[in-house]
């Protein structure tokens, strides 16, 4: 069900603050920044004020390691989601290493890369050489791919970051007043004194979790509530834990964060373990109501 939340409305003197660092900027200082970054699905939507220094920074250790994760780039390829360059966004699995009848495949160097069409048959990659290989080769040789390599640190502080730049967007200084933000910056690499005032954070993703986790049930059912398919959505929730924060990137699951407050910053009329799905719709963010479902977090820690 589609629900109204206004929106916060900032007074010039915010104009020039980044949240990221939580300091107010001269003008010279201060950029645009995508809290989602376009080849993500953001727009105009999603973009506040930030210091032009911790743009660079978060762009380069967070949204581009996001943004090619070897999972992320497959919704990428299917949406046709392309980023500033314009460039048609590839599937491609990197380090695979050949493999023909009778050999043992994990004594082959590691050289390849295997580009994944959407349509099609794949294309190999030569590291070494700087070719592809020619198609009569691939019709008589297999390619062993190593476990995908997964960031989940760069996962972890991207879903930080989208807490700390939509809330302050979505929220404005009610978010600011949870008081926590500083453990949020500390995630994020951007708190010059990460000790100072910070909760623990706890983050979940798929990769970090153990087939036999008990929780592992309860998680799948949050990676249902999150995933919108070839969309970039966020949900948020008031949880026994805090507000947890979950966010999936063109149809593909990122991860999510519990954020130790309990300030109410949802509409009362939003359940406790019910939540909004937070979308992006004719740049502007919209938010749906979703019922309450159990936490994938445990019971609660005795006081």
């Amino acid at each position: 069900m589609r629900i109204e939340i206004p929106m916060a409305r900032f007074s010039p003197e915010w104009r020039t603050f980044c949240v990221y660092s939580g300091h107010h900027l001269p003008d010279a200082a201060i950029s645009s920044e995508h809290v989602i970054p376009r080849a993500l699905g953001g727009k105009g939507a999603t973009t506040i004020p930030c210091s032009k220094a911790v743009n660079s920074r978060i762009g380069h250790e967070i949204d581009t390691k996001v943004t090619n994760d070897p999972i992320i780039m497959f919704g990428r390829r299917d949406t046709d989601m392309r980023g500033n360059s314009r460039q048609a966004p590839r599937a491609i699995l990197k380090r695979a290493a050949s493999w023909k009848r009778g050999e043992v495949w994990y004594d082959a160097e590691l050289k390849y890369n295997v580009e994944v069409p959407k349509e099609g048959p794949p294309k190999v990659y030569d590291t070494r050489t700087g070719q592809f290989l020619h198609p009569s080769i691939l019709a008589s040789t297999g390619f062993a791919i190593p476990a995908m390599q997964i960031d989940s640190n760069a996962r972890a502080r991207f879903v930080a970051k989208t807490l700390l730049g939509l809330g302050w967007k979505i929220f404005g200084e009610a978010f600011l007043a949870t008081a926590q933000t500083d453990a949020l910056r500390s995630m994020i690499g951007t708190c010059k004194d990460p000790l100072s005032n910070q909760a623990r954070l706890y983050y979940i993703d798929p990769f970090v979790l153990r087939a036999d986790d008990p929780v592992l049930d309860a998680f799948r059912l949050l990676q249902e509530r999150t995933i919108q398919k070839d969309r970039t959505s966020i949900l948020m929730r008031h949880t026994d834990f805090g507000i947890e924060w979950s966010i999936c990137c063109v149809g593909y699951f990122v991860g999510s964060l519990i954020y130790p407050v309990h300030q109410r910053l949802l509409p009362d009329k939003i359940p406790h373990n019910g939540g909004v799905r937070i979308t992006i719709e004719n740049e502007r963010l919209v938010f749906d109501a979703v019922d309450p479902f159990p936490s994938p977090w445990g019971p609660p820690a005795a006081p």
